[in-house]
């Protein structure tokens, strides 16, 4: 096309010779017959562990949902924590390592966190990998609620790495929560959610599931 022809063509000419056919159309696929196992780094073990919450194909992990919301935003001072009644504390920890039993075939792993009112103790039965994880000086937020107050204890608490200061306690949030024996599954979907979604966004949508 000559400068004259380009002139005279204007911009609609000119847009629709640049433009070019779509030969190839985005399959639609039903995301209800495809499998977990197809994802990325998803094996054997892991689609056990999907299948403890029911996820077994691509539209059950996109539309999974959590039991209930905690809000995890109300901290508590450790003097005030009450038995058996879920809390969240701030603290830093002051101690921690680990304990052997029976011959070394069952340890315990402890941490002491303390704030200004007061210590808690936190165990972890026959996980003595924690010792590499929880270091003295850390600050951290523990959720969980005590079995024993004399001294405070919680046992598999959940717990957050924060700040070096008491401020960043804001940082505190409403979480997901799953059943006990989910939350190792429930780690797993979170990571793998952002996966699937940027796999499978922008395919045309097909799915069974209901409101």
């Amino acid at each position: 096309m000559t400068t004259q022809e380009h002139s005279q063509a204007g911009p609609d000419k000119i847009h629709r010779k640049a433009e070019k056919p779509n030969n190839h159309q985005t399959p639609d696929l039903d995301l209800t017959k495809i499998p977990v196992s197809t994802l990325k780094g998803v094996g054997s073990e892991k689609t056990a562990l999907l299948a403890k919450l029911k996820i077994e194909t691509i539209t059950d992990l996109l539309l999974h949902r959590p039991k209930r919301y905690e809000d995890r935003t109300c901290l508590s001072q450790i003097k005030d924590l009450a038995l058996d009644e879920h809390a969240s504390v701030h603290g830093e920890i002051i101690t921690c390592g680990v304990k052997y039993r029976r011959g070394r075939s069952m340890s315990v792993f402890e941490a002491v966190v303390e704030d200004a009112s007061g210590r808690l103790r936190c165990r972890w039965w026959n996980m003595p990998f924690l010792k590499k994880i929880y270091t003295k000086g850390h600050r951290i937020f523990v959720y969980g609620k005590p079995n024993n107050l004399k001294p405070r204890t919680m046992d598999h608490p959940e717990t957050e790495f924060v700040g070096v200061t008491e401020a960043e306690a804001a940082n505190a949030c409403v979480v997901e929560v799953v059943g006990v024996t989910e939350a190792e599954a429930a780690t797993l979907v979170y990571a793998l959610t952002g996966s699937s979604t940027a796999t499978y966004a922008y395919l045309p949508y097909s799915s069974t599931a209901t409101y």
